[in-house]
Order: structure tokens, then C-alpha cells, then sequence
């Protein structure tokens, strides 16, 4: 399943979320963020060296946000954050 393969943290969040790849094996895999509204505020491919990718929500203002990881076959997980400020 492709919820278990991937992981956020920290969560709460003030400059980047790391997204971790638990298994390793998604490496043509894509994510989505995006607000509550679902308009998506930034997007990128996960990292090809396979285990974190690194994501800048630095400039995302104070609210609760969904990350949607995309594999090449299809699958789909969702994880939720919130963005605080220092």
C-alpha cells in the first residue's frame, strides 16, 4: 500500500517538510500540496536518490495542508500538515 511506503515530518512545519520513502521503490512517484480548498500551492517529483525529499513550505502562510503523493502506476496516498510560523 502506498500510504504506509511514505512518511511526513515534523509535522507541525515552519520552513520544509521532509517526505520519506519508507520502501524506497517509488521513485517515479510525484507529490501535490495542497490548501484546504484543494487548489495546489507547489508541486515536484520525488527525490530519485530514493529515500527524503526535502519540500520548501516556507512561504506558505499559517493553515492546514494536504500532500498527495502520486505513484507512476497510478496509486495515490494523502497525508495531512500543518504550517506554523517561528
Amino acid at each position: 500500500m502506498l500510504f504506509r511506503s511514505f512518511s511526513i515530518y515534523p509535522n507541525p512545519a515552519s520552513d520544509k517538510v521532509s517526505l520519506m520513502n519508507n520502501l524506497g521503490n517509488y521513485l517515479n512517484a510525484k507529490y501535490e500540496i495542497t490548501d484546504l480548498n484543494g487548489r495546489i500551492v507547489t508541486e515536484g517529483k520525488i527525490s530519485d536518490t530514493g529515500i527524503e525529499t526535502d519540500i520548501d513550505v516556507s512561504g506558505l502562510p499559517e493553515s492546514f495542508y494536504f500532500i498527495r503523493v502520486v505513484n507512476c502506476d497510478g496509486g495515490t496516498a494523502q497525508f495531512r500538515f500543518v504550517k506554523i510560523t517561528n
